[in-house]
């Protein structure tokens, strides 16, 4: 009787202790410095916000550690770290509705307007992801009440599946089946219990044919989870609650190793989570009721497992893509293998046993898959084949072309106008003889081609579509001018014809000019004239013609054909005698031979406007006429004509 009771209270009191360890282990998680790559120092968790020599935190503190947010709250990486906001101390707040429970499929969840109590009302949630020197995820994640009276609990939950807030409740793609999520999900909670900061970690699976969330607290590996609450009042940067301090015990914060953690539950976990779902509740069971809740935060980046292919991806047709691969085993595993392989499309890998290989798609995608196997390093374990895939998008670039005129252009013409098609943005250059005036980034350019004849530019352009994808063309433009100038004057239209006394209207007409008119040169002035002699006409040395000649060159040297003015000069006047009518009529006596001679001697003067020596006079004499009744008296009528050299013939002269 003594030795059973020896025995069992020996048995009893090992038991105790066992307990009391357990539990004061499962109580006591408390502050550390997490060992991760951002920020610098670290990350300290000790249930304050400032940065210090020591480690980083959530903000700038006085020392070198790092930081992940601004002081106003903002995230610096917006895709590695997540300020998460929610109304506070109001009616209008969005809370759970009555009844729903941790447990239960977040698809019957309801939300309401209303106000949460005081010790499960939040007002800021805090998210880091980031990883350690060894590839190892760790998150690092904190919330705020607005009481310290009582107990609190906050759940992080991490669903594989994206979730989204209706109108009156919650969505999510996970099937019925498994109760609305995926084998694997999680929760992380730190609550304060007692004014103690604790943690617990709950695992989703089927438990006894129902699907559930298991603890799995007692698993978690050394140094793999810090958690600590602000155990006196602490200053915060932004606002929490309306005002910039948190009283003692409103702040809880915790760093886990996601990978060793997740790891030590289960070597083969294989997890990609979409979602991130922050909600206080009103303790850690399973069947605990949920209060208030931030909306759910879509994760793009968090891949849990000794697999990862990376993220999926999308490139620009022709470029080359290198797969980035991380294997990270958990709990003393190791890697025994690492495989890509193609999993749809079509592609060629360079090295399929590596974790960065280059691969070459020659599809619009392509899907490959990362497959790990590890296995324990030493002692008993079986191996894990971990899979997971990644696709890379091929996005085809926008077309390049230039579009403008194919035929050739004018040395030294402005405004040719050249354009892309729509694109995002456009880079223009030219090299050759033209020159681009204005902007070199619009979708249309305008160039001014060079003084050279017969010579050419080549005109560049690089597109980037939306997409990033980038398209070069280019365009040859010819600048000449093969085509001679024209006249522009009527072939006639300077002819003349003047009479040769006109000098005046002779000197009008050698003064005439054509007017040209060139397709490249507006201004042609390099008019070359050729003045003819003057050709007498036949028998008529007054008259006759001038034949002017010119020709037109343009800039290029192009010749335009000969224009030809003719100028006639004619003689149509005939002379005149400057010799009055009757300056040689004179009366003698009938006796007086001397005087009769004289009068037949005299000459009238002729005078002509070309002719300068008129003398091609022409004398009738006229037989003596007596008068009547009278043979001694009578008359002699002597004529007069007077002929210039083109045949113009004056008015009889008469003298009586």
């Amino acid at each position: 009787m003594k030795s059973n009771f020896t025995h069992s209270t020996i048995f009893f009191s090992f038991f105790l202790l066992f307990f009391l360890k357990l539990t004061t282990s499962i109580a006591q998680i408390g502050p550390g410095i997490v060992p991760i790559n951002t920020p610098s120092g670290g990350f300290k968790i000790d249930g304050t916000l400032f940065a210090n020599t020591a480690a980083g935190d959530w903000v700038d503190g006085t020392g070198t550690g790092g930081f992940v947010l601004n002081n106003s709250g903002g995230p610096l990486n917006p895709g590695t770290t997540y300020h998460l906001y929610d109304l506070y101390n109001t009616s209008l707040d969005n809370i759970f509705g009555g009844g729903d429970k941790v447990g239960d499929n977040p698809n019957d969840w309801t939300w309401t307007l209303g106000s949460a109590n005081d010790k499960t009302d939040m007002n800021n949630a805090l998210i880091h992801l980031t990883t350690d020197s060894s590839g190892n995820v760790w998150v690092v994640f904190a919330a705020d009440r607005l009481s310290n009276n009582g107990n609190a609990y906050v759940d992080f939950e991490f669903l594989q599946t994206a979730m989204s807030k209706t109108s009156t409740g919650f969505a999510t793609s996970a099937p019925t089946s498994t109760g609305g999520r995926t084998l694997g999900d999680f929760l992380l909670t730190v609550y304060f219990e007692s004014g103690v900061a604790k943690f617990d970690i709950q695992r989703w699976e089927l438990v006894g044919g129902i699907w559930k969330y298991k603890t799995y607290f007692s698993s978690l590996p050394l140094n793999s989870v810090y958690a600590a609450g602000n155990t006196s009042n602490v200053p915060v940067p932004y606002q929490a609650f309306g005002v910039n301090t948190y009283l003692q015990n409103t702040f809880i914060e915790s760093g886990v190793n996601l990978t060793e953690v997740l790891g030590a539950i289960d070597p083969c976990t294989s997890l990609k989570i979409k979602t991130v779902f922050v909600k206080s509740k009103t303790s850690t069971s399973p069947t605990a009721a949920i209060k208030d809740f931030f909306n759910p935060v879509a994760i793009d980046n968090l891949t849990l497992g000794s697999s990862d292919a990376g993220d999926d991806a999308t490139i620009c047709s022709g470029m080359q893509y290198s797969l980035q691969g991380s294997a990270v085993p958990s709990n003393g595993y190791q890697v025994i293998s690492k495989t890509w392989s193609l999993v749809s499309g079509t592609a060629t890998i360079d090295n399929p046993n590596s974790l960065n290989s280059n691969v070459n798609i020659t599809g619009n995608s392509a899907t490959f898959r990362l497959t790990v196997v590890t296995g324990p390093g030493s002692g008993s374990g079986s191996q894990c084949t971990v899979t997971d895939d990644v696709t890379i998008t091929v996005n085809q670039p926008t077309t390049c072309d230039i579009i403008g005129s194919n035929g050739a252009i004018c040395p030294s013409s402005t405004t040719n106008i050249y354009s892309a098609p729509t694109s995002a943005s456009y880079e223009w250059s030219i090299s050759g003889n033209g020159t681009i005036v204005g902007s070199t980034n619009s979708q249309s350019v305008s160039v001014t081609a060079g003084a050279s004849c017969n010579a050419t530019f080549i005109l560049s352009l690089k597109i980037t579509d939306a997409n990033g994808c980038i398209s070069t063309c280019t365009k040859t433009i010819t600048v000449e001018d093969t085509t001679a100038p024209t006249w522009s004057t009527l072939a006639t239209a300077l002819d003349t014809t003047v009479e040769c006394s006109n000098a005046e209207a002779l000197a009008t007409a050698q003064a005439a000019f054509p007017i040209a008119a060139d397709l490249c040169d507006t201004d042609v002035s390099n008019i070359t004239k050729v003045s003819g002699a003057f050709v007498p006409s036949l028998g008529c040395a007054n008259a006759g013609t001038y034949t002017n000649t010119w020709t037109v060159k343009d800039d290029c040297g192009n010749t335009s054909a000969v224009f030809t003015q003719v100028i006639t000069v004619e003689d149509t006047t005939a002379p005149t005698w400057s010799t009055l009518a009757t300056a040689l009529d004179t009366t003698v006596e009938c006796s007086d031979d001397q005087a009769l001679a004289t009068a037949q001697a005299a000459f009238p003067i002729a005078a002509d406007l070309c002719d300068t020596d008129v003398s091609n006079i022409t004398k009738v004499s006229g037989a003596f006429v007596p008068s009547l009744g009278c043979a001694n008296a009578g008359t002699y009528t002597n004529t007069w004509t007077v002929k210039d050299d083109c045949g113009n013939t004056s008015a009889v002269f008469t003298q009586v």
